[in-house]
């Protein structure tokens, strides 16, 4: 469930930090926040699976990275991006709903519209403060997409 009330201004990674943390503490080495806000740029870069996506932040400048809230290696300093199964394994368990919610409420303050109202049918971000579907799944139902596209021929 993700709280929407309260969330405003920030940067996205920072808002992305109410987005409920779907995995175990053992073993995660960077934080949802900055997962999903990797994601969410690799998508809008273009990127249209989870292999895209991982490609995309493994080649992304260190102050994109940095920017969108990956962690810095202890040995080198630099940031790290996310290896690509990590993407596979939390875009898989995270409620696809709550990244969706929270970032939807990011980009419509950015362009100036706010937050979602009732007379559009989306009054939950006012009155439903918690969002939760099924895991691994978008809010349409369908899988995420874990091949890499097939060319077109």
């Amino acid at each position: 469930m993700v709280k929407t009330r309260g969330i405003k201004g920030g940067r996205l990674p920072e808002r992305l930090d109410a987005v409920p943390e779907p995995r175990r503490r053992r073993g995660v080495r960077h934080s949802l926040a900055g997962v999903l806000a990797i994601a969410a740029a690799a998508v809008l870069a273009g990127s249209e699976s989870v292999l895209a996506i991982g490609e995309w932040a493994v080649e992304a400048p260190q102050v994109v990275l940095g920017a969108l809230g990956s962690r810095r290696s202890p040995h080198t300093g630099q940031f790290t991006a996310p290896h690509g199964d990590t993407f596979l394994h939390v875009l898989r368990a995270v409620d696809a709903d709550a990244p969706d919610m929270v970032i939807g409420l990011f980009l419509a303050e950015r362009v100036g519209i706010g937050a979602p109202h009732a007379d559009d049918g989306a009054q939950r971000a006012e009155d439903n403060s918690e969002v939760g579907h099924d895991l691994g799944t978008h809010s349409d139902g369908t899988e995420l997409d874990t091949e890499a596209p097939t060319p077109a021929r």
